[in-house]
């Protein structure tokens, strides 16, 4: 089973990855306040 050419198993890592990548900016940007928080 594909969809746009890919296997839905590649989709379904890519998915993954971006979710991750947007989590763990999310998560750092929550934690610094000031311009000390990016030393």
């Amino acid at each position: 089973m594909e969809f746009l050419g890919l296997h839905y198993a590649i989709w379904i890592v890519l998915v993954l990855y971006f979710a991750g990548m947007l989590l763990m900016g999310w998560w750092s940007k929550r934690g610094i306040h000031n311009q000390e928080g990016y030393l």
